[in-house]
Parts: C-alpha cells; structure tokens; sequence
C-alpha cells in the first residue's frame, strides 16, 4: 500500500494534514516534513531520503515545483531509482484529498498508480476557478428568480 508524504516550506504540511485529519478523520497514512526556520535544508535532506529510504511505495506532495523541498527529494528520487516512488507537485488540497482517500480505500496500487495520477492531476487543474467572471455575474444575475413570484 502507498504512503502519502507532504513535504513544504513553513507550516504547510501540517496546515494541509490539519485539513485530512478534520474531513476524513485519519491521517495514519500521512508523514509530513516542514522546512522552515527551524530546520536546515542539511537536516531536511537527512529526514526525508531516511524516509525514503525505508519505504517502498511513496506518494510525495510538495507545496512547490522547484522550491528546496521538492529539489531535494526529486533529486534524491532520480538518484537512487526508485521506482514506486512519485513526486506531484504544486497540487491542490482537492488532488492530495481525494488520492489519500483513493489509498485508505486501496484503489491505489502499482498497477494503477500512474495513470490515476495522471487522470486526477487533470481533473483537479479543471477545479481550479476564478470568481466572479464578469459574464458568470451577469448569466447569474438573469437566472436568479424575480422577486413576488
């Protein structure tokens, strides 16, 4: 079975896993690691790979493409080949969510694990939105019922 891993700057990580732990009530799967003011990127690195190096199936979430964190471990990844190892990042909280659920349920295995990534990247882009777009404001405007109907 995968593990989830969320790597990031500050408190990101434990923002993100705040959220999992309050809508689906278990983080069991989850380990996170920050670099932030009280962690050297030296001492990150040692963390991380360690945990890399002790797992075999590992989905890593990183707040940032090309941030430090995500240099590290994508470095670390490639050097060591390790196969059952993936890397998404820049995601959104709706992507890391609903592939956490997809590993609790064990619909994630290796089979399956880099198309489902892929098919769920692109839908979760779709779910990227901005409000209000002038034309969204006025189709709203027309379908909102008259009032004293």
């Amino acid at each position: 079975m995968y593990q989830v891993v969320i790597i990031g700057h500050g408190n990101y990580p434990q923002g993100v896993l705040s959220v999992i732990q309050l809508l689906v009530g278990t983080t069991e799967k989850i380990k996170i690691f920050n670099l932030d003011s009280n962690t050297t990127h030296e001492i990150f690195s040692k963390k991380i790979k360690q945990y890399i190096d002790e797992n075999e199936h590992l989905i890593i979430f990183a707040d940032m493409t090309g941030g430090a964190p995500y240099q590290i471990v994508a470095e670390y990844v490639l050097e060591t080949k390790k196969s059952n190892c993936y890397i998404v990042s820049g995601c959104s909280l709706n992507l890391i969510l609903d592939l956490y659920v997809k590993i609790l349920e064990g619909q994630i295995n290796d089979q399956n694990v880099q198309k489902t990534l892929e098919n769920k990247i692109i839908e979760s882009q779709k779910m990227t939105r901005l409000l209000p777009h002038k034309s969204e404001v006025k189709q709203s405007k027309r379908d909102l019922p008259k009032e004293g109907i």
